[in-house]
């Protein structure tokens, strides 16, 4: 790879790595583990495909792309596999997270129960991108847009009545 390719996959690393964290905490509910696991993939993908890049779009977008494609890949391939979804080792203890830490982990859990494509709006307004933006990674109209995420947040805002808290979880 290009000295150039490689300088401008640490500057696209550095600036959207917690944005693709978050995007895909969001697809797996939460889970830390498998969401560095998706960020992992994602990046690698993208440092694979960097130089068949063709510029139609923003870089940006075609990262998210990417991520969008990895996030769902990984999700079709849990529900043909339940079982690899859980892990098979013991629960560890840990020490009582902070409470804003339970509730963006009580989010995550809610947004896990989102039909895929909208998990990926909600994720991409979390990650506080513009309306017109989101309409481009998404391939849709900015009317079209806008109209889901009313109705995607109503109903998040059901789920999250059902959503225990962390401790409560148990």
């Amino acid at each position: 790879m290009p000295a150039a390719n490689a300088l401008l996959f640490d500057e696209l690393y550095r600036t959207h790595h917690r944005r693709v964290q978050r995007l895909c905490l969001g697809y797996c509910g939460g889970d830390t583990d498998t969401a560095n696991d998706l960020q992992q993939e994602v990046f690698l993908r993208v440092w694979l495909n960097l130089d068949k890049f063709r510029q139609e779009a923003a870089l940006s977008t075609w990262l998210y792309r990417i991520c969008m494609n990895t996030c769902l890949l990984w999700v079709r391939q849990t529900k043909r596999r339940p079982e690899a979804a859980g892990s098979t080792l013991p629960d560890v203890p840990t020490p009582p997270p902070d409470p804003q830490a339970g509730q963006l982990a009580r989010l995550h859990r809610a947004l896990g129960q989102l039909p895929e494509a909208d998990r990926l709006l909600m994720m991409l307004v979390l990650d506080e991108l513009p309306y017109p933006r989101i309409a481009e990674i998404c391939d849709q109209t900015e009317g079209n847009v806008r109209v889901r995420l009313h109705r995607i947040r109503q109903r998040l805002a059901q789920l999250l009545q059902y959503v225990p808290e962390e401790d409560d979880a148990f």
